[in-house]
């Protein structure tokens, strides 16, 4: 009776009810697979194209196979899909699947015909093995821009911190400083850092699309506290030791003198700042489950690498060049201890440290909960 009732091409009627007395027979298991032709589904359709009947969904669900469809008929399965809150893939050939692939939230072209110019992708090869490399790229590009997203924002907050703290001494960064900080750590690092690639196997998890998502908030939440009181905590660290010498605001120098800005607070907070930028990038440059493991992306690594040997160089091994680049005060740097300085390299390997098992460990264990819901939500959607 079930396929009487879906067999439309004999002309039979088809009833839709929410609860019928007489029909309790025609109830359809979810966990069986049926064909259905396109006459059939447009008289379905025809009496329920809200899909608010559950009879309708359940049809809908468990069939595996729509033969015979007309374009329009291909068309009104995948708005009758996405009304009930799937997001669907298309994947046609030919000039009659065009209306259903610019329906679907992914169409794929499996040709270079007049398919291809309605669907946003297209496959050189004429069959569906491009689709888990399609989900695989999504997953990547979307978990890419979150991490650029959420790189830039602490790249923010990280340098507003710094401000804070110099324009409390009436003091700031230097305009150098500000052009080291942009043209050589951040831009670089910010552009390398999404050229991985997608990883190789397809995940069953799935990344976030939400910016304002739970994950994502406690991830940023939680970096800017750590790197704002680690800061702080160096700043006062370094003016209780004896040979600080505090900045002294001259009112005869313009507020955009180097000389007015150059004290010890600058130089210190600078290079500590600048491995906070390095650290906080390799904690959003994880790869796994969505991108490929970071080493694998060899510009970043190398970029890395370079970055970090400047970095501990500026901080262990006074140099005058630099010092002038950056505009330190030599002679201010200069009676800083060595001691400090070896200090202040702890302090920032410290600092990475936890900058890095934060992201890894502790978002993870802090969304657990989160992300045991998603899981849940999908596996009551697919059954």
């Amino acid at each position: 009776k079930v396929s009487r009732m879906l067999n439309a091409s004999k002309g039979l009627p088809i009833a839709i009810r929410d609860e019928p007395e007489e029909e309790e027979h025609l109830t359809i298991s979810i966990k069986t697979s049926y064909a259905i032709t396109g006459k059939a589904i447009d008289l379905i359709l025809q009496q329920d194209p809200n899909c608010a009947h559950k009879r309708t969904r359940q049809i809908l669900e468990s069939t595996s196979v729509y033969a015979r469809m007309s374009p329009e008929s291909k068309s009104k399965v995948i708005e009758a899909l996405q009304k009930m809150g799937n997001i669907t893939g298309m994947c046609g050939d030919g000039a009659n699947d065009c209306v259903a692939l610019k329906a679907a939230d992914v169409g794929i072209s499996l040709s270079d015909a007049e398919a291809s110019i309605a669907a946003p992708f297209t496959s050189r090869v004429p069959d569906i093995t491009c689709v888990p490399t399609l989900l695989r790229e999504g997953r990547a590009a979307l978990a890419t821009s979150f991490q650029c997203f959420k790189y830039m924002a602490l790249y923010s907050m990280i340098q507003f911190t710094s401000v804070s703290i110099l324009y409390g001494l009436k003091i700031n960064l230097t305009d150098n400083q500000y052009l080291i900080i942009d043209l050589l750590i951040i831009v670089p690092l910010a552009i390398t850092m999404s050229w991985a690639k997608a990883a190789r196997e397809l995940s069953k998890e799935l990344p976030t699309s939400n910016l304002l998502s739970f994950s994502v908030l406690i991830s940023i939440i939680g970096q800017v506290v750590i790197q704002s009181l680690s800061q702080v905590l160096v700043y006062f660290f370094s003016a209780a030791q004896s040979w600080y010498v505090p900045p002294v605001y001259n009112k005869d120098l313009d507020d955009n003198d180097v000389k007015q800005k150059k004290c010890h607070a600058n130089t210190i907070i600078y290079l500590f700042a600048s491995i906070q930028y390095i650290a906080t990038v390799v904690a959003f440059a994880i790869g796994k489950p969505f991108r490929r493991p970071m080493l694998s992306n060899i510009y970043f690594t190398v970029n890395l690498i370079l970055l970090v040997i400047f970095s501990y160089y500026l901080i262990l091994m006074p140099n005058p060049f630099f010092q002038s680049l950056l505009n330190f005060d030599y002679s201010a740097y200069h009676l800083i201890p060595m001691k400090f300085l070896l200090y202040l390299a702890i302090f920032t390997l410290l600092n990475s440290i936890i900058t890095y098992w934060f992201e890894v460990f502790a978002v993870a264990w802090l969304t657990k909960d989160y992300s045991n819901d998603i899981d849940d939500q999908l596996n009551h959607n697919a059954n």
